[in-house]
Order: structure tokens, then sequence, then C-alpha cells
């Protein structure tokens, strides 16, 4: 790894706020849980006051480095072309005003249509846990049994008032915009335009559209994986495994789709690798070479320990409930295959409901796309993007505009590399 990259480990950059965010808050919840206790569901300032705290030292500390960096993007600006100002200007104000929007939007309570799952169980969940002082299952909610850790991290900032708030999810936002392009960085795309036609392609997609000012997780969720990955190449590897550890227990799928993408990969590279391909690279462009090879696989080894660490207390509880109350330990996926709880009773109307809700949860993952055989993959190309009812389509969010526009030189450089024999692990990933 390049010099930078070790100078900066342990190092919390600005960007990252929001892990930081997410780590207290993940702390004081159970403290409000067990100790605190102010009732109604409501929580106590104090994961606020903790993080502002923190923050605003880390703000006042850092300030000549944010002074230096806004006139940076001055000089830089300064020194495009004019058509290319006032396309970047335009494209700014356009950025402006679905920013002033969402912040408007994160200020009020959660009342949007898009934010459905967010009332069923994002904020319910952690706040009738609050109600009871109790981490036992929920008996009316099979949804309690899914791994929510970073629900649970943010109900500490959600519930300080009468009515949940959102303000949380603006940082996961500005998160989010922040770790993309210092990711770009370690992808060896630094240069000023390139930035900013990352955000605005950010912004200007759809699925991230749709999520602006609501109380969804999916940006949250997606800010863990990417910053995660910054964090990695830059060397942060405390910061990595505990972003890393965040989103892997997110969702009770997500373990299972980490394990299976890591596994595709590591096949996929000895593969290529018997065939000849003996070059890696992050990117496109880039090649790592022997001795970042080694810096990196050391990175790694440090951030798996740290994650099967953190993962005992982070997804420790949730997989320990599932398993007692579901008989597995990701509910809904194989509910009632491994019975540790000698008090189930198979015939109960609760055990019933439990399970036939995990029929219920495991038979909609038929429902998403338009069918599995070639042609049908080929076509998703098209139809990942657009929507084909209300704002949805049947893999979700659709992608939008500027997944359809960057789509064609993705694949047109996915191929060159093949063409070149290199490996390129990000590419790949995708």
């Amino acid at each position: 790894m390049e010099n930078n990259r070790h100078s900066e480990k342990i190092f919390l950059k600005l960007a990252h706020l929001p892990t930081l965010m997410l780590s207290i808050g993940y702390l004081v919840y159970w403290l409000e849980l067990y100790f605190i206790k102010r009732g109604n569901g409501q929580t106590s300032p104090l994961a606020w006051v903790v993080f502002l705290l923190i923050a605003s030292c880390f703000i006042k500390k850092e300030w000549p480095v944010l002074l230096s960096i806004w006139k940076k993007l001055r000089f830089d600006f300064k020194q495009e072309k004019l058509p290319t100002k006032l396309f970047i200007m335009g494209g700014g104000a356009v950025a402006f005003a679905l920013l002033a929007c969402a912040v408007y939007a994160y200020f009020l309570p959660p009342h949007l249509i898009q934010e459905s799952d967010a009332l069923t169980y994002h904020l319910t969940i952690p706040r009738q846990h609050l109600i009871l002082n109790s981490f036992r299952h929920i008996p009316w909610s099979s949804v309690d049994l899914f791994s929510l850790p970073v629900n649970f991290a943010l109900a500490p900032y959600w519930f300080v008032f009468a009515l949940p708030n959102k303000i949380p999810n603006l940082f996961f936002l500005w998160g989010l915009l922040a770790v993309s392009v210092g990711l770009l960085d370690c992808l060896n795309g630094n240069k000023f335009l390139i930035k900013v036609l990352l955000v605005f392609a950010i912004l200007g997609s759809h699925n991230v559209g749709i999520q602006l000012g609501t109380a969804m997780l999916d940006l949250s969720l997606c800010y863990l994986f990417l910053a995660f990955m910054e964090s990695f190449l830059k060397g942060r590897t405390l910061l990595a495994a505990v972003e890393f550890t965040f989103f892997f227990w997110s969702k009770s799928f997500v373990p299972i789709q980490m394990m299976a993408i890591a596994l595709a990969l590591f096949l996929g590279f000895i593969i290529l690798r018997t065939i000849g391909f003996k070059k890696m690279s992050l990117g496109f462009y880039d090649e790592i070479n022997p001795a970042d090879q080694r810096d990196y696989q050391k990175a790694l080894k440090k951030v798996l320990i740290v994650f099967l660490f953190l993962s005992i207390l982070i997804g420790g509880p949730f997989v320990v409930k599932s398993t007692y109350y579901a008989g597995t330990p990701l509910y809904p996926l194989k509910a009632g295959s491994f019975i540790m709880n000698e008090t189930i009773d198979p015939n109960s109307k609760s055990w019933q409901s439990i399970m036939e809700n995990a029929r219920g949860m495991m038979a909609t993952k038929d429902n998403y796309g338009y069918g599995r055989s070639l042609t049908d993959f080929i076509r998703h190309f098209w139809l990942v993007a657009v929507p084909d009812k209300g704002v949805n389509n049947r893999f979700d969010y659709p992608l939008g505009l500027p997944y359809l526009l960057l789509v064609g030189p993705f694949i047109w450089f996915f191929l060159s590399c093949f063409k070149a024999k290199k490996f390129a692990i990000v590419p790949f990933f995708v």
C-alpha cells in the first residue's frame, strides 16, 4: 500500500462520522434498554450528546484541513474550461435543489408511502423493545427475529423526541457521497470533473432519489459497504472492520450473500489464474504490484480477526435470539432447522405462525425479476433500470438513467480486462 494509506490507519475522517454514530448508538441502546429506561419508547439525549461532542472536537481539530480542501476544490473549478464550468454549475443547481428537498424531508417525522418498511419494523421493533425494557422475542412480530443491529444502533437518535425523527439518515447521505469520492481516489479517479460526475450520478439515480429524505435504511447500508471498501483500501483496518461488521449483520440474507460472493470471487480468481491471468488491479487501469498484494493480504487478515470479535457483540445477540426462538441463526432462512429451545411446542399457534411467516418470506424471492433464462438475464440489464409499476420494478428500486449511460462502457472495459488477462477486483465484484 502507499505511504499515505499507512498513515491513515484508525484515523477518523469526516466522511466516516456515520460509523461513529452507529458505534455510539449501538452501545447506548443497551444502556437505554436496561439501565436508563426513559419510558414510552423514548430515549435520552445521551447518544446525540456524545456523538455531537466527539464530532465537534474532530471538526475543530481538522478545520484547517477542511479549509484547504475547500480551497483546492475552488482552484480545480477555476482550472476547468467555460463549457465545463457551466455544466458543473447547472448540475450543481439541480443537485442543490434535490439536497434541499431531502434536508427538509429529513426534519419531518416518517409519513411517506416509501417509508412503509421503516414504519413496519425499522423503527417499530427497536421502539417496542424500549417500551418493554427487554430484548426477548416479541410474540406478535416474526420480523423481530431478523438481524437488526443497524436499526438498534440508530434507535437512540430516532426516539429522543415524542415523534421519531429521521435526522440520523441525513448524516448517512453525506457519508455516502463523501466515501464514494474517497473510494474514487483509491481507484485512481482523482480528477476533479470525475468526482463531480460521480456525485451527479449518485444523486441522479432513481434508486437513490426515491430514498432521499426518508427513514429507509438502504442508503445507510450502501454507505456502510462503500465506507468499508474505502477504509480498507486506505489502510484503516479497525474502521473497515467496524463498518463491515455492521453491514454483514444488517439483514438476515446479507451473511449468506457476502459469503457466496466471496467464494465466487475466490474460485473465479483461481480459475482465471490457471488460464494465464497474472495481473491484478482494483479498477480497470491500475495494477497491484506484489508488495501491495502482500500488504492487502495482511490488512485483510486483521480485518477478519477484528470482524470475528465484533460479530459476537454486534451480530451475536440477534443470532442467539433467532436460534432460540426460531431454530435458525438467520431467520427466516431454514427456520426450525436447529431447535435448541426445549420449551418450543411445535403444535402451538406461536410456532406455527413463525414457520408460516418464514415460508411466506422465503417465497417472496420468486417474485423478484422477470425470469431465470439466459434471455431474461440479458433483458434484465435494461429492465433493472426502469420502473414498471409506480416507482418500482420487480428488482425493487430502478437504477435509473445514470446506470443506462454507464452500463455499456462498463461492459466494454470489463471485457478489455479479459483481453488483457487482468483480474480487476472491483469490476469482477460488481
